[in-house]
């Protein structure tokens, strides 16, 4: 999928609990931010591990996330039936004259 005019197009709001398993959360994230217009938010659930930059994905995304995000939270443990620990982010893309000065 893409984000061109003739693709899926851009959204004001993203929400999504991609799958963690290889990094795939992160990859998901990054792929989603270039479906976002200027101003729009994205809020995932992400697996805790996606915020060590020990991989390209997880620096790509902790570069994504220092630039344009934050942390909301931590999960509390079981919030998953696998104990997997999880994170809440949010994203905000800056406006289009934001982004022409960055």
């Amino acid at each position: 999928m893409d984000s061109t005019p003739g693709g899926l197009g851009t959204f004001d709001r993203i929400v999504m609990n991609p799958p963690f398993s290889r990094d795939q959360d992160v990859r998901h994230v990054c792929h989603a931010w270039t479906f976002l217009k200027p101003g729009g938010k994205l809020v995932a659930i992400l697996g805790h591990y996606s915020l060590n930059g020990k991989t390209d994905d997880r620096l790509r995304f902790a570069d994504l996330l220092r630039q344009h995000g934050r942390l909301v939270r931590e999960l509390p443990p079981g919030t998953f039936e696998n104990n997997a620990r999880a994170v809440i982010v949010e994203i905000v893309k800056p406006e289009a004259a934001h982004q022409l000065a960055a």
